[in-house]
């Protein structure tokens, strides 16, 4: 479950940050597209799943320590894309890559 919190919150993180002003934004595919053209829409809704993240961050680890986790994996996230994704290290492969080997190991051990 914490596997799927952070990608919820990598997700909610990557909307907001393509309708970024001052960003240095890799060419787009086609959902960046769409959130690059509509920019009030999808920051509401990168806000809404950063709080869906939070939600779902409480809910696993309690309601202080949900808190301080969903701020450490959105510090750590946000680092991450702000960092790779201007490099094109980022895509939706290396996530989803990224997010099966995690998840079975979250689920093994």
């Amino acid at each position: 479950m914490a596997t799927v919190t952070i990608l919820i919150i990598a997700i909610g993180f990557w909307i907001c940050y393509q309708t970024s002003q001052r960003a240095e934004l890799a060419a787009p595919m086609a959902w960046d597209v769409w959130i690059r053209s509509h920019k009030q829409q999808a920051n509401w809704l990168g806000l809404t799943v950063l709080v869906i993240g939070l939600i779902m961050s409480m809910l696993v680890y309690g309601l202080g320590s949900g808190i301080f986790a969903f701020i450490i994996s959105l510090s750590c996230v946000a680092s991450l894309i702000i960092l790779l994704a201007p490099l094109g290290y980022i895509n939706r492969w290396t996530i989803g890559i990224s997010f099966i080997i995690t998840f079975l190991l979250e689920v093994t051990f």
